[in-house]
């Protein structure tokens, strides 16, 4: 499909590496518009102008963005609206006919407006949510429930071959099981066998996450005390699933395991460790502040890690960006040593060539 389908550099359209873009970040593909007098969608246009010979950095380019960009463009969410969350859990979305804001839409499309233009935190997301979830979203059947999937394992399923993964996945999504319906415990019974199998116990995994052990805390537990590492080795001799595995974990969690709380809290962002900054009115960096909250075991959740993110994450947050600059790199892309501990002045500041790289980390390369 390549000749029919893909427009590159050419005797006919030489400069198509250097494409009109209406867009500088999230499109709507197909939203409509009207150009040359012809419906088309967004995605469309792309190709439209580029056989047009419509280029950046000329005048025709910028008056399609003038005309176009209201209607194709949407900036992306820094936090993405999911339809059918619910707390910690995501489901599955049903395809189904839904009426939204006075139009007749489908659950797929409500789901992808969502996730393409609303904040998570947001009104409208709630409101959404609140709406459509119970006519959008479903708990989807799972063959193994909290056991193992065997991926790879290939069994027979109404006459077809075909891989565990792919009739958890593929059919039961296609097909919209639902967990807890008779068709999902017909699967399962005829399924669980050959797809499913349990793992030695971890005391400190709690449904999808791994928390970090506490090696050498003692903690007196069925009339002896020993330290989390060695109850989390006898704990390995149980299976995951077994009422002894869940019963230790529960009895050892809070003891045992730890969530340390990150200073950032949005996906995407990495912290600046050498940002001074000042912290219960002391003169700090970012470092300092999260070895504090560590040092006091302050966990991911708290209401006192939620109030030191709200503080601190301004100043010791930084959005990674998608080419990052680096002191050291020069203009063919090669890197050279980075000497770390040389002082130079930098803005008016004597600091290391190691602060440098790293205030410069945060920008991108072609700021």
């Amino acid at each position: 499909y390549y000749d029919d389908c893909c427009s590159g550099p050419s005797e006919l359209i030489p400069d198509a590496s250097n494409r009109c873009e209406i867009c500088e970040s999230g499109k709507d593909w197909y939203a409509l518009v009207m150009y040359d007098d012809r419906p088309m969608t967004c995605l469309e246009l792309d190709s439209a102008l580029l056989q047009n010979g419509v280029f950046d950095d000329t005048p025709e380019c910028e008056q399609a963005v003038l005309d176009y960009s209201s209607v194709c463009c949407y900036i992306p969410p820094k936090r993405p609206c999911n339809l059918c969350q619910s707390g910690q859990k995501s489901y599955s979305v049903l395809d189904q006919a839904v009426s939204y804001n006075g139009a007749e839409t489908n659950c797929f499309g409500i789901y992808n407006y969502a996730w393409t233009r609303l904040e998570t935190e947001g009104d409208a997301c709630l409101v959404t949510q609140n709406d459509l979830f119970a006519q959008c979203c479903y708990d989807k059947c799972n063959i193994c429930e909290a056991y193992q999937l065997d991926q790879e394992k290939m069994v027979v399923h109404e006459g077809t071959t075909m891989a565990c993964s792919e009739i958890n996945n593929h059919y039961m999504g296609m097909n919209q099981i639902i967990k807890g319906s008779e068709q999902c415990a017909r699967i399962q019974q005829e399924h669980w066998n050959d797809c499913c199998y349990d793992i030695p116990c971890e005391l400190c995994v709690s449904g999808d996450t791994e928390y970090e052990l506490l090696l050498n805390e003692p903690v007196f537990y069925l009339g002896m005390e020993r330290t989390c590492g060695d109850w989390a080795v006898l704990a390995e001799n149980e299976q995951s699933q077994s009422d002894v595995c869940k019963t230790t974990q529960n009895d050892l969690f809070d003891s045992c395991c730890f969530k340390e709380c990150s200073l950032c809290k949005d996906v995407g962002t990495s912290i600046n460790w050498n940002r001074p900054l000042t912290y219960d009115g002391l003169a700090s960096t970012c470092l300092d502040v999260y070895l504090s909250l560590r040092s006091e075991r302050v966990q991911d959740g708290d209401d006192r890690c939620q109030s030191i993110q709200y503080a601190v994450s301004s100043e010791c947050c930084q959005k990674i960006p998608l080419n990052q600059c680096s002191l050291c790199q020069s203009s063919d892309g090669t890197y050279l040593n980075t000497n770390w501990n040389i002082e130079v002045m930098y803005q008016g500041v004597m600091v290391s060539c190691g602060d440098v790289n790293a205030m410069l980390s945060s920008e991108e390369l072609d700021s």
